[in-house]
């Protein structure tokens, strides 16, 4: 706010200084002073859009959708092809479960905007979530036709035939994309997946080489470059690998998990266990927790095991991912009353999951307890 206060010395009229303010006041949890501020903005300019999207924000935090949506359609009266009014109003109707005015907007938009391509993408992964792959095909390349030489037209139309299972015509598409980026890691991973999911592991381990060459740090890349090295059945290149990032990233959990999962298939369990508690104490959450106790449990080491998961449960009480492998396991060991503990916690956390209730009616059912057929 100080800042914002000596920089508005030097450009008075500036409706973004207003709206700064506004958001240094939502930092400050003052939605009153935040909606005068981002008001202010709209007196010196009435279609200051960062101003009106920021009171939307408002009134959606209030309850009143209906004013939000007021905003933007006063702007389009103003301004009948106001491309992010019409897309404030297609996330709006998205929010509402309106799909089809989501869809109506998107298109409204698109044919105002045809060289935009936030509607075509956002037209494209709608219909792929819907399974209508020609269609968003479709889409994306009247995108690539609008933008022919926009490398994310592109992407979204290498994306499109991923999904449609034209991965030779994807493959195509971003090798397209390299050309014009040039010195784009990310461009030659997603080239490398396209030629992976064609069947092309050689193509694909040297994309994902150029890919490390540009950029050795490139983590996607090196992690798709393990998992190749994998699926060929070269544990130990995989593990180099995985040695690598945790040398180049020692932050990250990533690479003790793989090294913990390769060590794990080689039935190296003392030393894929070291490597998950490693992967635990940077960070890998409940997917990491899981894995150590599964590898402590094939190490036939049960009692440390279960020490290990209560002691994570007794830190994170909220971990239903964890609590529900828990009470998996001490249902598939016959131990009944602690796997009931477990579900009846689950259930108390997050009520009304089928498979939860499901086991939890059969876990009574088998200790004769008078909840079974209320729970079922």
């Amino acid at each position: 706010l100080d800042s914002i206060a000596a920089f508005e010395k030097k450009q008075p009229q500036s409706p973004l200084l207003w709206n700064y303010r506004g958001a240094a006041y939502i930092g400050k949890k003052d939605a009153a002073k935040a909606r005068n501020s981002f008001n202010q903005a709209l007196k010196l300019d009435p279609q200051f859009f960062p101003a009106v999207a920021n009171l939307a924000q408002l009134d959606l935090v209030d309850g009143e959708p209906a004013k939000a949506r007021m905003r933007f359609e006063s702007m389009l009266k103003a301004d009948p092809s106001h491309l992010q009014a019409m897309l404030a109003l297609a996330d709006l109707s998205l929010r509402d479960k309106d799909e089809k005015a989501y869809l109506g907007w998107l298109e409204k938009a698109a044919r105002a905007h045809p060289k935009s391509l936030p509607p075509r993408e956002g037209m494209t992964r709608y219909l792929l979530s819907k399974g209508e792959k020609t269609k968003a095909m479709a889409v994306a390349r009247a995108a690539v036709e609008a933008n022919p030489d926009n490398p994310a037209a592109l992407n979204l139309l290498g994306t499109a035939q991923l999904a449609a299972g034209d991965a030779s015509s994807a493959v195509s598409t971003f090798a397209m994309v390299t050309k014009k980026l040039g010195q784009s890691p990310d461009a030659y991973l997603r080239l490398a997946l396209a030629q992976l999911e064609d069947k092309q592991p050689d193509a694909a381990r040297a994309s994902l080489q150029t890919a490390l060459r540009l950029n050795p740090d490139h983590l996607q890349s090196q992690d798709t470059l393990l998992r190749l090295e994998l699926a060929e059945k070269k544990p130990d290149a995989a593990l180099r690998i995985a040695r690598q990032v945790q040398t180049r990233h020692p932050g990250s959990p990533l690479g003790f998990d793989r090294e913990a999962d390769i060590q794990l298939t080689q039935k190296r369990l003392p030393e894929a266990i070291k490597a998950y508690e490693q992967a635990i104490e940077r960070g890998a959450g409940s997917a990491g927790m899981i894995k150590l106790f599964r590898a402590e449990v094939l190490s036939r080491n049960t009692k440390r095991a279960e020490q290990r998961i209560n002691e994570w449960l007794e830190q994170h009480p909220q971990d239903n991912a964890v609590r529900a492998h828990a009470a998996e396991y001490y249902l598939a060991n016959g131990r009944n009353r602690e796997a009931i503990a477990h579900y009846a916690e689950i259930e108390r956390l997050a009520p009304g999951n089928a498979v939860v209730l499901n086991n939890l009616a059969n876990l009574y059912l088998r200790e004769n307890d008078s909840r079974a057929l209320a729970t079922a």
